[in-house]
């Protein structure tokens, strides 16, 4: 039998702690998706679960700690609740119950025996750590000890990206969202303030105010940016004495290029094999590519994909492990 080619690893990323820190990354998407539910959860509030009236034992106080903030209706948004962490799906059916809605401070919540009862809802800080995925949950005090810092940037305007954070200490935190016009920005926030009492998308919040409040931007240490393009089925198959890289992208925003690497073990080192492959696709869509490498010595090799955005941002594409490609056995004569 005729013997067989050594086996060629095909990565898109190769190096072992490089997976390990990606598994434990959290993009700002899905950061973003995970805070999501909390400002869109629909929820009806009844008299049953903020009217004072039927909470007799407290005449002339509301049922809960921020009721008079809450009034009966539908909202989009749970409610906040001081302390309070309670997962989004679970909160209209907790409202259906008779729970109050607005407070964590249980001796403002009694029911018309004026028992204790229960509340439902969440504040900001966990609302933040849920949109982190830190647990257990922290506080707006805690978060200086958890997190990394970011500065202010060029001019004064707040070095921030969707998915950090505005923090005062022991008071309030806020998602960032987007930055609109007028010093202005948008934050996804769960708030006692009298006009929302819920979590909710809140619009135009000013760079300057929260400055002279004592807010200060945070990022987590685990999020990381998110590429401008979104890669799919990267691979490397043998064709004939050469290696040939594959990879499909489903839309391209800022990308500017694609670089394939290759490297003698899973730790590198790797270096370039290719030219900068110009991007092809665009905001609203992707495309193909694929490149062969010549220049394969042979053996066991790992190769990376990188994407160079237009700011030069150069990262690692892909979240797979190594994927092993066995080549074919060759034939011949009276085989």
């Amino acid at each position: 039998m005729w013997p067989r080619r050594p086996q060629l690893w095909a990565a898109t990323l190769c190096v072992a702690l490089a997976i390990a820190q990606d598994a434990w990354a959290l993009s700002r998407a899905k950061a973003m998706a995970n805070a999501a539910p909390y400002v869109n959860t629909s929820i009806t509030v009844t008299l049953n679960n903020v009217d004072p009236a039927i909470a007799p034992c407290y005449s002339g106080q509301p049922k809960t700690k921020y009721g008079a903030k809450l009034q009966p209706g539908s909202y989009n948004g749970i409610p906040y609740s001081y302390g309070n962490n309670d997962n989004a799906a679970a909160v209209p059916g907790f409202l259906a119950e008779g729970l109050g809605a607005g407070s964590s401070d249980s001796l403002f919540f009694r029911n018309s025996s004026c028992v204790l009862n229960s509340i439902t809802g969440i504040d900001c800080s966990r609302l933040l750590s849920r949109a982190w995925e830190i647990i257990p949950p922290i506080s707006t005090t805690q978060l200086a000890d958890n997190n990394g810092s970011i500065a202010l940037g060029v001019g004064g305007a707040w070095a921030v990206k969707v998915g950090d954070a505005f923090n005062k200490r022991g008071s309030h935190v806020v998602l960032f969202t987007s930055t609109v016009s007028g010093g202005l920005f948008d934050s996804r926030e769960c708030t006692g303030n009298v006009a929302y009492g819920r979590c909710v998308d809140r619009f135009e919040r000013s760079y300057a105010g929260v400055e002279i409040q004592g807010y200060h931007p945070w990022v987590s240490v685990k999020l990381k940016d998110d590429p401008a393009a979104d890669v799919v089925g990267f691979s490397v198959e043998l064709a004939g004495d050469s290696a040939m890289a594959r990879w499909l992208t489903l839309r391209e925003r800022d990308t500017e290029s694609f670089i394939l690497c290759r490297g003698p073990t899973q730790d590198g080192p790797f270096s370039p094999v290719s030219d900068p492959i110009p991007a092809q696709g665009g905001p609203a869509s992707g495309a193909s590519y694929e490149y062969m490498d010549k220049s394969y010595p042979g053996g066991t090799i790992f190769y990376q994909l990188r994407e160079i955005e237009s700011n030069g941002r150069e990262l690692l594409q892909g979240r797979a492990a190594p994927t092993r490609v066995r080549a074919r056995a060759a034939s011949g004569p009276g085989k």
